[in-house]
């Protein structure tokens, strides 16, 4: 083969190979907004592809941008936020769309009652050994971590309160979740109403300290308490405190929580 032969096909290579992998990484975006069945914005749900590593958190105006891989056409979009009915659509039907206006219905969870006495309350410390010098940190929309938990008998939580090393941000808006594990990870969250927190700038260490409305009923088993960063003013970084315990942490809203070998601290108090 002369050289020029060779060339020809070196390039003919190359721009199969340059071809295959555009085609293969090409992606599409779907825009749009979230909203309850009165046309109203609900602002921080989750949208996103379960289990795939893909999705996003719409903002205070229910709106959200989220690039999917067109291999990915054939899947379905998750769209779910508490107090409401999770919703799953087909991503081919959508992406005709220049704005996706999608619609969750209001899920009617049974809340059990219990028994519980009014004056008993108990702290409930998470487990594990400070780290010196050690600091845990979440910089990214969704990011969730929390720690674990094992419940006796079904009870109530009344207060939450979680160490903050720093807070070099203008703010930070969190949403504290509570769920019930099962043996593969998958979460089943355990009040409806959500629990938000804003963290303002702090350069010293704090507590912040969360007192829920509306009482989460917790059942016997195993629990998650999380925190969920879904706004952030300024540029910086949000800290914790690290400790020598195990903790549940997902870097993407949808995805199955995995479990990591350290964690912040977090005391909550429920009644006896």
């Amino acid at each position: 083969m002369n050289n020029q032969s060779y060339n020809l096909c070196i390039l003919i290579l190359f721009l199969t190979y340059t071809f295959s992998f555009s085609c293969y990484s090409q992606e599409i975006i779907l825009k749009g907004s979230i909203k309850d069945s009165n046309k109203k914005a609900i602002a921080y749900a989750s949208i996103g592809i379960e289990n795939k590593g893909i999705g996003c958190i719409s903002n205070d105006k229910g709106m959200f941008s989220l690039s999917v891989p067109d291999s990915l056409l054939n899947n379905e979009l998750t769209v779910s936020h508490l107090g409401y009915r999770k919703h799953m659509q087909k991503i081919r039907n959508l992406v005709s769309s220049k704005e996706i206006e999608i619609l969750l219905e209001d899920s009617a969870i049974h809340i059990p009652e219990v028994s519980v006495s009014p004056n008993k309350i108990k702290w409930i410390k998470s487990k594990g050994i400070r780290i010196p010098g050690g600091s845990l940190k979440i910089d990214s929309l969704g990011e969730e971590i929390g720690v674990l938990t094992n419940i006796k008998s079904a009870t109530v939580i009344e207060q939450i309160k979680i160490p903050i090393l720093k807070c070099t941000y203008d703010s930070v808006k969190v949403r504290i979740n509570i769920y019930q594990l099962n043996r593969e990870s998958n979460a089943t969250p355990l009040f409806t109403t959500p629990i938000y927190k804003t963290i303002p700038r702090n350069q010293a260490t704090t507590t912040i300290t969360i007192t829920p409305t509306d009482r989460p009923f917790i059942p016997q088993g195993q629990i998650a308490i999380t925190l969920e960063m879904l706004e952030i003013h300024g540029n910086g970084e949000l800290l914790f405190p690290v400790y020598s315990a195990h903790s549940v942490y997902k870097k993407i809203v949808l995805d199955r929580f995995e479990e990591i070998p350290f964690s912040m601290k977090l005391a909550f108090s429920i009644r006896l």
